[in-house]
């Protein structure tokens, strides 16, 4: 029993070792302690760009409320809406901000000139899109 607990907690602690640390500081987003990306700030609306200044990306965040029969307070759920600007793909997710960014910046999507992979987009698209959450808004 001990053994199979040690595994586990080893197991979790490696997982979270190979995590990307996302930082949005004074309009750039450092992923790793490295500044990767420039981000305007707009609202609930923030739009991204490479280094040397070409847009990409507009993440728009939005919330909706849920009502059930058990639930007295009812919590607001976040749903980011993220749009690319060449292509004019929208991809909906609940997933945080900074985890969308860090799975930009890993699936290397973007080039320095703020090209954006049409292939690798689609399978973006398709991992992470959560056509639903459109409904709800």
């Amino acid at each position: 029993m001990k053994k199979t607990l040690l595994l586990i907690v080893l197991t979790l602690f490696t997982v979270t070792g190979f995590a990307q640390k996302v930082k949005f500081k004074k309009g750039s987003v450092l992923i790793d302690e490295v500044e990767t990306y420039k981000m305007k700030e707009s609202g609930s609306t923030d739009v991204f760009s490479t280094l040397s200044g070409k847009e990409f990306l507009v993440i728009s965040a939005m919330s909706y409320r849920e009502e059930d029969d058990i639930a007295i307070n009812v919590t607001p759920k976040h749903v980011y809406i993220l749009r690319f600007l060449k292509s004019g793909k929208i991809v909906y997710t609940d997933a945080s901000q900074k985890a969308m960014i860090a799975n930009v910046y890993n699936d290397q999507m973007v080039d320095a000139d703020g090209n954006v992979d049409e292939k690798k987009l689609d399978e973006f698209i398709f991992k992470y899109n959560n056509a639903s959450l459109k409904n709800k808004l």
